[in-house]
């Protein structure tokens, strides 16, 4: 099997994609409306976030996900009850389960890695991050420990149409994601900073949990850009050409942003840190947008 492990994908994407390569999808389409994506799913258990539309993309393109139910050994168990021959389970494990990582009997963390039903009670394991293949792990082991599973299937392949301004007019027609929105993703769907949980005010620290759960949300958003840029790479060159903002100093830019708010959750007093992260944020969402305009403009997309 042929696995998955460029930027942009960590070891739950390289997962998804190494399974859809697997049914002959081509992946890389999928990655194409990724960048002006802010509506993530979040999973309590992994304190991550992931995007909903490269699954939505993924199933159109071919490959089709179906989250179980395993919060308890009962509900794993029945979540492999029925499943045919050309199928994966993507799993969600503590690594101090996982007998190839370094992690294995030592430390705890979160870990995604495919697993192929073989018959009887046994899977072959397949992991993109550290390059195994067929791994064999026992039901039991996946039972006990998985706290989550997605089972990947054929589905019906169309085509992904995207038009080349699509997603660059996408992120201009969608209002500017604001820093202090960050402090309120998955919460109630109404609730914005201006209910007075986030004001929104330079001098103001945050709570650090929420701080710690925001630089997870950036996390995610720098996943959909070098997915994005792998996809401008290799499917619109002369768009990535033209776009000009991605290299290692923006990428570096970023990644500053979500260290930012990683010093944040482990100080009481937060609101320096805070407002040097704002800034450098909101100078990164104004890039973004002015050379994104700059193209659509270029290529007769009027869009102001």
């Amino acid at each position: 099997m042929k696995l998955f492990n460029f930027p942009g994908l960590n070891c739950y994407y390289g997962s998804v994609v190494s399974g859809a390569n697997a049914f002959g999808v081509p992946f890389v389409d999928a990655f194409a409306n990724l960048f002006s994506e802010t509506d993530f799913d979040y999973n309590p258990c992994s304190k991550s976030f992931s995007s909903r539309r490269l699954l939505a993309n993924l199933d159109h393109l071919g490959t089709h996900s179906e989250v179980f139910a395993c919060k308890t050994p009962k509900e794993g168990r029945n979540s492999f009850l029925e499943w045919g021959e050309d199928v994966y389970f993507v799993i969600g494990m503590d690594p101090i389960h996982i007998h190839w990582t370094p992690s294995f009997g030592r430390f705890n963390g979160y870990h995604y890695f495919l697993a192929k039903p073989v018959g009887g009670k046994g899977f072959l394991c397949y992991d993109p991050t550290y390059g195994n293949q067929k791994e064999p792990m026992p039901q039991e082991v996946i039972v006990t420990h998985a706290f989550d599973m997605t089972r990947l299937h054929r589905s019906q392949k169309n085509a992904l149409e995207i038009e080349d301004l699509a997603e660059l007019s996408g992120v201009l027609e969608g209002k500017p994601l604001s820093f202090w929105q960050l402090f309120s993703v998955g919460e109630t769907e109404n609730q914005t900073p201006s209910d007075g949980i986030f004001p929104g005010e330079k001098g103001q620290s945050i709570g650090r949990k929420a701080a710690e759960k925001a630089a997870w949300y950036v996390d995610c958003l720098i996943h959909s850009r070098l997915l994005y840029w792998h996809y401008l790479k290799y499917r619109k060159p002369f768009l990535l050409t033209e776009f000009g903002i991605f290299n290692d100093g923006y990428l570096n830019r970023w990644l500053a942003v979500k260290n930012g708010l990683l010093t944040a959750s482990v100080r009481r007093d937060n609101a320096v840190v805070l407002e040097e992260t704002w800034e450098l944020f909101e100078d990164l969402i104004r890039r973004e947008r002015e050379a994104a305009k700059a193209v659509c403009e270029k290529n007769g997309k009027n869009m102001s």
